[in-house]
C-alpha cells in the first residue's frame, strides 16, 4: 500500500488530528514524530508528499530537508511543504522552499490541501 503524504510533526495529537484530516480528504496519511523515524519512512515508504513542522525533534526538519537535498537525484523523494509558528515568509527563508509550501500554525487545511493539488497537478 503506498503512503500519499507523510506528516511529521513532534506533537502526536497534532499528527492524528492531521491525520484524520487529510485521510477525510481521500489521502492516505502515515506519520512520524522526529526526525530519525520521518527519514526512516521516506525511504521505506518514498510518500508522494512530506508535510513536515520546523520544530520536529531528533534530527529535526532541517535534518531531513538537508538529507532530501543531498539525496535530491534520488527517484522517489517527496514533495515537501514545511509548516511552523513564523509566516510562511520566514518558514521560507528557514526551510529553503518556496513561499507557497509554507504554512503557519494553526494550518488551515484546505490551504494545505490545495497547495498539494497545485503541486501534482503540475
Amino acid at each position: 500500500m503506498r503512503t500519499d503524504v507523510l506528516i511529521a510533526n513532534a506533537d502526536s495529537t497534532m499528527c492524528e488530528f492531521y491525520e484524520r484530516l487529510f485521510s477525510e480528504a481521500g489521502l492516505l496519511v502515515e506519520t512520524a514524530t522526529d526526525g530519525l523515524d520521518c527519514w526512516v519512512k521516506i525511504r521505506a515508504r518514498c510518500p508522494d508528499a512530506l508535510l513536515v513542522d520546523m520544530d520536529l525533534l531528533w534530527g529535526g526538519s532541517e535534518g531531513v530537508l538537508a538529507r532530501l537535498r543531498e539525496d535530491s537525484d534520488a527517484a522517489g523523494s517527496p514533495e515537501i511543504f514545511v509548516t511552523g509558528d513564523d509566516s510562511p515568509e520566514v518558514i521560507s527563508r528557514r526551510a529553503g522552499i518556496a513561499v507557497a509550501r509554507c504554512f503557519q500554525k494553526p494550518l488551515e487545511i484546505k490551504e494545505v490541501l490545495n497547495s498539494m493539488c497545485n503541486v501534482f497537478a503540475t
